[in-house]
């Protein structure tokens, strides 16, 4: 073959209507798959990993105003939190006038539920109140409040006409949220379906006492209120509301800035009723009638206490709230002294104690006495206090090095003890071995149903001649037992390990704990790492084209695979199972990590570039989803028992949970996996047509086409396995196998 000339070799190696310049040319259509692979799998991610629960009719009511924004931002995102995010109840923001596009915005971006907002227009007087004679009477009330039309229109709208809004009708059950609050303790329960199932009609969570001179005529109304219905005085009216003295009367209330209602509760003929009677004693402007002692007053008198319920247990704190509690509010505390979750009141007065009064009172005791030192002899040595403070640390280093040879002696006991029961259990597990092979012989030599041929195999496989129950059970049993003694005791290290961190270097991790700490640094470090590099993959393609900046990206991977594949084999010692083609496929990759940060900006470089940073986008993204994946199926497992505790999350391109919901991914996988062989083939093509004399090319195309078919075949005898009917069913196969790389 005639030698080329430069020209001649440029124009040859030139790209043509190849595959590779096609997806040059088509790299907006790229991006449209990939951006609508991400949708879909997140979307069915979303549904495979956990049906939202069901919802019963209910909404988040508030009642706001635009410059509620900060506090709503701070109490919904804790609301959320605690809460909702689960359950995902609509809300419904009302104001008295539009909201800002801003604030409409804001509470949307915080949640995923479904936000409504509202204009209330029956906020103000009402007919029958003579606006200037309110104002006077509001500008004579002295306290809290009392000069604050807003506040009194508040008070009256809640106790009622907020039910007339055309947005609240659809609802069965309502949640009063406001602003200025904060929930300590998770609510990991359907509130409104715990009160549906138990019949319970109305919900609270604070117990305060009304001021005796803001309302000081609804005594009276509510008497005459039940006089005119005939309605005896109920026992929560007595022994819980109110409390009569000889000249006055106390006021014990359901701090209603947060409810839970079963609204068909209030939508009565008798409610209205009742409202209409009080508001005609102009009580919410005349006074400071508010709604949280109409509401009280109602429930009290027509529910008994088992349809009331005090959520004791949702550690809620309203920030601006100065009611004095009611000393009557231990009526309802009744057997929620053990809540796992304190109040937030007892919260709050911790915190004083611990930050304000305790130093205090250590401050006090420390303090020496004026007396004593008035009386105290002067210091003749200057010298002698230093030698004091000497001998008392040398004292204690004294103790601190009994506790250390302590230490050392305990160290060195535990080191004989393991090395002792690693040898016994080499002889245990020899034994068990020989035993498996002779039972699982006898059993098949007995079994007519076997050929002739199975009864000479000899392995662990008892399917195929199925023996008695209490034999195979007893098998069983014996199998997980020295699992169970192997899983403590440390394995041998790796020809690697040994060779990176010395024969004797520091493998075993304990106790127990520490060792799942370990793994699950190790799985977060993979989590994070794989987000890193597929970031940098994405800005490499899109923004930059620096070689500088490429190695680096191929030296974060270098990185990766490097450290990683040392942590898995330190995991391997400590008991987790990963298949040797995980750790080989890591190994190469450091190779091949290795090959491209080295390699010079050449022609070859510059065509395998682009191909290069798409798979490793294309790999990442695949790698996290199916990380999420497999985190919540490993999760599953182990509560199910059929999983150790030191198993790890497998991700790559292949997989060995070929379920049903699994299956959604298989087909990106094998794209990944056949991407991989197309990089190798080009690579190949490219060496093989002389433009390319540097290494790194034959190199990078072996290595590519032998990650590609390791992890195809891997893939297919994992689907063939978990497909095929003849699976075998010995106890450590089916019991720890799932999910181990």
């Amino acid at each position: 073959m005639p030698k080329l000339l430069p020209h001649q070799r440029r124009r040859h190696a030139a790209p043509g209507p190849s595959l590779l310049s096609w997806v040059k040319a088509r790299q907006w259509m790229l991006l449209v798959i990939i951006g609508a692979f991400l949708l879909y799998l997140l979307t069915a991610f979303r549904l495979v990993d956990k049906e939202p629960p069901q919802r019963l009719n209910g909404v988040i009511l508030s009642l706001l105003r635009n410059s509620d924004l900060p506090d709503l931002v701070k109490s919904l995102n804790n609301f959320e939190a605690k809460f909702n995010h689960r359950y995902h109840y609509p809300y419904l923001m009302l104001n008295d006038e539009p909201f800002t596009e801003e604030f409409m915005d804001t509470a949307r971006r915080i949640t995923s539920a479904q936000v409504q907002f509202g204009l209330v227009e029956e906020f103000g007087f009402p007919d029958h109140i003579n606006a200037t004679e309110a104002h006077e009477k509001m500008a004579a009330l002295t306290y809290e409040h009392g000069n604050e039309p807003a506040y009194h229109h508040m008070c009256r709208w809640f106790s009622y006409p907020f039910l007339n809004h055309e947005l609240l009708k659809p609802y069965d059950w309502y949640w009063r949220f406001e602003p200025h609050v904060e929930f300590h303790c998770n609510i990991p329960y359907d509130p409104f379906k715990f009160m549906a199932e138990n019949e319970i009609k109305y919900g609270f969570a604070v117990v305060s006492r009304e001021r005796p001179y803001t309302v000081p005529s609804i005594l009276q109304a509510t008497k005459d209120y039940l006089k005119t219905k005939n309605f005896p005085m109920s026992t929560l009216l007595r022994e819980f509301v109110f409390e009569e003295k000889d000249d006055s009367f106390e006021i014990c209330q359901f701090y209603n800035n947060l409810e839970i209602v079963d609204l068909s509760q209030l939508r009565t003929r008798d409610y209205q009723e009742y409202f209409d009677f009080m508001d005609v004693r102009h009580g919410f402007y005349f006074e400071r009638w508010g709604d949280a002692p109409i509401r009280t007053i109602y429930m009290a008198a027509v529910l008994p206490r088992s349809q009331i319920h005090h959520f004791a247990d949702f550690g809620y704190e309203h920030q601006l709230q100065t009611s004095i509690q009611c000393k009557r509010g231990r009526y309802w505390v009744q057997g929620t002294q053990d809540s796992p979750c304190c109040s937030a009141r007892h919260l709050v007065i911790v915190m004083v104690l611990r930050v304000l009064i305790v130093p205090q009172i250590k401050k006090a005791k420390t303090r020496p006495d004026s007396s004593a030192e008035s009386t105290a002899p002067p210091s003749v040595n200057p010298f002698e206090k230093l030698l004091q403070e000497a001998n008392s640390l040398l004292a204690e280093v004294k103790a601190l090095e009994a506790k250390s040879a302590h230490y050392n002696a305990l160290a060195e006991q535990i080191h004989a003890d393991e090395t002792n029961g690693i040898k016994e259990l080499a002889k245990v597990r020899k034994s068990v071995k020989a035993f498996l092979r002779r039972g699982v012989k006898s059993i098949r030599s007995s079994s007519p149903a076997s050929p002739a041929s199975k009864r000479k195999k000899i392995d662990h496989d008892v399917l195929h001649a199925p023996p008695p129950p209490e034999l195979r059970e007893s098998l069983a049993k014996l199998e997980r037992k020295l699992k169970q003694v192997e899983f403590h005791y440390p394995r041998p290290p790796s020809i690697i390990l040994r060779w990176a961190l010395g024969s004797t270097g520091p493998f075993a991790l304990r106790p127990l704990k520490l060792r799942l700490a370990y793994k699950q640094e190790y799985e977060s470090f993979k989590l994070s790492m794989t987000i890193v590099s597929t970031i940098m993959a994405a800005i490499n393609w899109f923004f930059l084209d620096n070689r500088v900046v490429d190695a680096l990206h191929a030296f974060v991977l270098l990185y990766y695979y490097s450290t990683v594949t040392l942590r898995e084999l330190i995991l391997l010692v400590n008991g987790s199972r990963i298949r040797t083609w995980w750790l080989t496929h890591h190994v190469l990759s450091i190779a091949l990590m290795v090959a491209i940060v080295i390699w010079p900006k050449t022609y070859c470089y510059s065509s395998f570039r682009i191909s290069f940073l798409q798979f490793s986008l294309w790999f990442g993204v695949i790698q996290y989803l199916q990380y999420r994946y497999q985190i919540h199926r490993l999760y599953v497992l182990r509560s199910l028992d059929m999983a150790g505790p030191m198993d790890v999350v497998g991700d790559g391109l292949y997989a060995q949970n070929l379920e049903r919901d699994f299956t959604l991914l298989i087909p990106f996988v094998l794209v990944g996996q056949l991407w991989q062989l197309y990089n190798g083939y080009t690579l190949g093509q490219m060496w093989r047509s002389g433009v390319c004399a540097e290494t790194h090319t034959p190199v990078a195309a072996t290595l590519f086409l032998i990650l590609g078919l390791g992890n195809a075949f891997t893939t297919f005898r994992t689907y063939i396995s978990r497909r095929g009917k003849d699976r075998k069913s010995l106890f450590i196969h089916e019991y720890y196998s799932p999910l181990s790389p």
